[in-house]
């Protein structure tokens, strides 16, 4: 039996919005891919190097990848929809202590990743003579240059 709303009437659940052709995933699916499975792999690294106080290797991969996807002008939503097939695969076959360890440090790896990608833009950004402050401000309306930045 379904849901009824409000008023008594059944209603279906809206359809997801169809995918924005600005996702990697949609523009460059072979390239997606490739970089999933190098995410995976990052995660399962990550999962192996936990007990180790060296994780040099981990993050200059990790750092590698952020560079990699703000040159191909990815996005957060790029990364986290990495993030998401990684561990969906990873999650599908792995017993529950192991499943939960790569929920962990999937957590602490797509936050890394995502602050290398803000990195990379960040740097493009101070590159092209543009400070981020003045881009702020350009890109605000009037009155909310600082919001949320400043506390005066």
């Amino acid at each position: 039996m379904g849901r009824k709303a409000i008023g008594g009437s059944a209603k279906p659940p809206p359809d997801p919005p169809p995918p924005s052709r600005d996702l990697l995933r949609v523009r460059a699916p072979d390239i997606f891919q490739t970089l999933a499975t190098a995410y995976s792999k990052l995660l399962e690294l990550a999962v192996h190097q936990r007990d180790y106080a060296s994780e040099d290797a981990l993050s200059t991969e990790v750092r590698e990848l952020g560079m990699r996807l703000g040159r191909l002008q990815a996005g957060a939503r790029d990364a986290i929809e990495l993030h998401s097939r990684a561990l969906e695969v990873k999650l599908a076959s792995a017993p529950a202590m192991l499943a939960r360890l790569y929920v962990e440090e999937g957590r602490l790896l797509i936050l890394e990743l995502m602050g290398h990608l803000l990195s990379y833009y960040r740097q493009e950004c101070l590159q092209a003579g543009r400070s981020p402050e003045r881009t702020r401000k350009r890109n605000s309306a009037p009155g909310e240059a600082n919001r949320g930045f400043d506390h005066e």
